[in-house]
């Protein structure tokens, strides 16, 4: 079991060192191991054995109040003779009358204190901070347990006297005249810093731990991330003499820290912005009109009469600041709205790039605060709802009645342009198949006189054969008909033989 718990003490002594090291070098000097040794026990008490206690129980009624017994796990705090000591456990008989017992404590508590002697055990992640009452100096108690027996070294603690552990997650701790500041992945710290001539100037710290010490004064932390602000309620009078109430949220960030501190004091941001942004909202209703959704002379004013009515009760338009070169008014709003969105990121991203900071708004509601005046609004405005939407249905029965007599038009046509086809396709018919019985009639005639031509010469053939060499035959009409010239060469042949 000890050889355990050494091993495990081991460990923790070396997990410390290790995150020691990865803190600054300014912080680093600040913690101390010089405490962390062997609890001094005092050696002057006569610790009880099975023979001396009987020798006690003789002087029972003398020494009774003398015994005391320290369990395993505490130590038992006693005065000698005015000086503050610890006692180990165990059995033990106080024959001295200058010693006095004064009680036990568990030897894992957070601070056991007597006069000038101290026992601190520090939880793992943590420091406690000392001071040096005599050089006025701070130290830091890393994790463990640490024994001071020192009248001037004192530990500081919370009003409820327990120890006011310095845990370094924390944005702000103080170390006497010094401050530890840890500044967070998602800020920026503002930290004065003293220049030439006593003057002090604001710089920016990064992410990180740093020591900050006199003159050099912390001030703030600056988020760099979008921040939200509820703006109150703007009541004002619209151009048209309308009294509304906007209810608005804000949403900014930071994209130059560098100007923001430079320009404003860090602490003020958010008051500053708030205040801007209500004025330039109020600025922007008053000029604007209402009733027709037109703000100022903004370039997307839109003269909607519908608007009117959507006025009336508005629905809440998210908004979100983008780093690009203009916000975008939200959409499916009506035209008031998007144009005091408009007219806000405009104006209020002009008077506020000069501290770094980019704005947007969303407007959560809209209303006329004067009751009569927004009854009397909301039924005109329905009144002209009915109006245009019977002006839309004529128009839509009117579309109705063109579309149905061009569809009927379109069918005549359609169907003039399929008769026409259709007699063209058969007058073509009847032109090919003429051309193709006068094509047949030609080819048959060529056929038929081939025909004769040859039956014509077989008979020549074979008279030419019959009468043998010059004889003359003669021909008949009938003969030489189909073809007169062709008889007429073969006559001339057979002459010329005879």
């Amino acid at each position: 079991m000890l050889h355990n718990a050494q091993g495990n003490e081991d460990k923790d002594a070396e997990a410390e060192a290790a995150a020691i090291k990865k803190l600054p070098a300014d912080l680093q000097r600040y913690i101390t191991a010089e405490y962390k040794r062997n609890i001094q026990y005092a050696d002057n008490l006569y610790e009880m054995t099975w023979g001396r206690a009987l020798l006690s129980t003789l002087s029972f009624f003398i020494s009774f109040f003398r015994i005391r017994l320290i369990k395993q796990g505490e130590v038992g705090l006693i005065m000698d003779n005015g000086k503050p000591k610890i006692v180990s456990p165990g059995w033990y008989v106080i024959f001295s009358p200058f010693i006095s017992f004064i009680e036990t404590k568990n030897i894992n508590d957070e601070l056991i204190e007597l006069g000038s002697t101290k026992i601190i055990n520090v939880p793992a992640g943590k420091y406690a901070s000392i001071n040096d009452t005599k050089t006025g100096e701070y130290k830091l108690l890393g994790a463990g347990k640490h024994f001071i027996d020192s009248p001037d070294i004192r530990v500081i603690k919370n009003a409820d006297y327990s120890i006011r552990f310095i845990n370094l997650d924390d944005e702000l701790t103080e170390l006497g005249t010094n401050k530890i500041v840890r500044i967070k992945p998602d800020k920026k710290g503002v930290v004065y810093r003293m220049h030439e001539h006593d003057e002090l100037k604001p710089e920016i710290l990064n992410p990180g731990i740093y020591i900050i010490s006199p003159p050099d004064e912390y001030v703030t932390s600056l988020s760099s991330r979008q921040q939200v602000i509820k703006l109150p309620a703007v009541k004002s009078m619209s151009g048209d003499q309308l009294p509304l109430e906007v209810h608005a949220d804000i949403f900014y960030k930071i994209t130059d820290p560098n100007k923001t501190i430079n320009e404003l004091d860090p602490r003020e941001v958010n008051t500053y912005i708030r205040e801007t942004a209500t004025a330039t909202l109020g600025e922007i209703i008053r000029s604007s009109t209402y009733s027709r959704g037109e703000v100022g002379n903004s370039t997307h004013a839109a003269s909607n009469i519908q608007a009117t009515l959507d006025n009336v009760s508005q629905t809440p338009t998210a908004a979100t600041v983008e780093e690009k070169e203009q916000c975008q008014p939200p959409e499916g709003q009506n035209s008031f709205v998007l144009n005091i969105h408009a007219q806000f990121v405009e104006k209020c991203n002009k008077t506020l790039s000069n501290i770094g900071v980019r704005i947007d708004i969303r407007i959560n509601e809209s209303k006329i605060t004067d009751p009569k005046t927004a009854h009397k609004l909301t039924e005109t405005a329905l009144q002209i709802s009915q109006s245009r939407a019977q002006a839309q249905y004529v128009q839509t029965q009117a579309m109705i009645s063109m579309i149905t007599a061009q569809n009927e038009a379109a069918m005549v046509k359609v169907a003039a342009q399929g008769k026409a086809e259709a007699l063209l396709v058969a007058a073509e018919a009847e032109k090919q198949a003429a051309i193709k019985k006068a094509q047949g009639e030609k080819e048959a005639a060529d056929l038929l006189a081939q025909n004769e031509l040859a039956t014509a010469l077989k008979k020549l053939g074979l008279f030419a054969e019959a009468l043998g060499p010059r004889s003359q035959i003669i021909f008949g009409s009938d003969h030489l008909s189909p073809l007169a010239g062709m008889a007429a060469l073969l006559r001339e042949n057979v002459t010329a033989n005879f």
